[in-house]
């Protein structure tokens, strides 16, 4: 993912008018995917609940919205209001 960057500067926001990803490309964005996945669900049950298993919908997504509405990663990257994408 990282090296894949070094060579395009546009990833992750590369235009999706091409479906004809190369295997690197594909391969980069499915790394992403799995990286945000991972990092979410680490941060929301090492944080406030025990284990998935015991997470019913509504529990799970509010830990998601205050996950992504207290990351500081995430606040760097937001859009500024009033320009979303």
């Amino acid at each position: 993912m990282l090296n894949y960057k070094t060579q395009h500067s546009s990833f992750p926001h590369q235009s999706t008018a091409d479906q004809w990803f190369t295997e690197s490309q594909f391969e980069s964005y499915r790394a992403l995917g799995e990286h945000i996945i991972q990092s979410v669900f680490q941060a929301i049950t090492a944080d406030k609940l025990t284990t998935l298993d015991t997470m019913n919908f509504e529990t799970m997504f509010k830990a998601f919205g205050d996950f992504w509405k207290n990351s500081e990663e995430i606040k760097a990257i937001r859009w500024p209001v009033n320009t979303g994408p």
